[in-house]
């Protein structure tokens, strides 16, 4: 199915997607939304097909330079990519180099859940055994294709005029919070989560007692 969509002609990736309302204030991004519905039953089909997927897959079609740049196409997206995210959904985020990352919001989604799918399916993929605890994913058939589907069915929504005007600005919105957040990778290889938890200490805990250590050397001061 994937490899259907990838192998059609690559639509222009400066074209504005449906996807940027998504980057909105979720007032707004619901007030758009409504407008999207309202306009015809195509659209509410579009819209029904997304909301019931279990997740999304972005298929971005270039390849960060650096790990800075790989985080931030999986934290919010280059300002060419804004409109092939959809922020409402669970996705996970692909570049041609064949490197997976995900990305969700977490007032709908609690990030244990998504780590323990993540986990399993991480070490299904390299063909390791289960950690303890953990019960082997099933295995499933190999298929080419499935029998009376005609693989993978473009969603093309009619976007009201006005609603055109709204992704311009929705678009110019994020591309200036893109530009105003700054994402620097550190790889840290003193020690991890294991060594953390003889300590007795919450690995997350202790992560967020560094950025107050952190911002406290920085800045001479306790964070607000």
């Amino acid at each position: 199915q994937i490899q259907s969509i990838i192998d059609k002609p690559m639509p222009n990736v400066s074209t504005l997607g449906i996807g940027v309302l998504t980057t909105e204030d979720r007032d707004m991004w619901s007030h758009h939304r409504n407008m999207l519905k309202s306009h015809d039953s195509n659209n509410r089909q579009c819209l029904f097909d997304i909301d019931s997927a279990l997740l999304v897959v972005c298929l971005d079609h270039s390849v960060p330079k650096s790990w800075n740049e790989r985080s931030e196409e999986l934290l919010h997206g280059s300002s060419q990519n804004l409109s092939n995210r959809w922020f409402d959904k669970f996705q996970v985020v692909s570049d041609p180099s064949g490197t997976l990352g995900v990305n969700f919001e977490h007032s709908y989604a609690d990030g244990l859940a998504w780590n323990r799918w993540l986990s399993e399916v991480w070490y299904d993929m390299q063909d390791m055994p289960n950690p303890e605890g953990f019960s082997a994913l099933p295995r499933l058939p190999e298929v080419k294709e499935l029998p009376g589907n005609k693989g993978p069915r473009l969603l093309k929504f009619n976007v009201p005029d006005l609603l055109f005007n709204n992704m311009r600005k929705a678009q110019a919105v994020a591309q200036e919070l893109v530009a105003r957040n700054h994402t620097q990778m550190l790889q840290f290889d003193g020690f991890g989560k294991q060594q953390i938890k003889q300590w007795k200490a919450s690995p997350d805990g202790f992560v967020q007692l560094v950025f107050q250590l952190a911002y406290y050397r920085l800045h001479k001061r306790l964070p607000p």
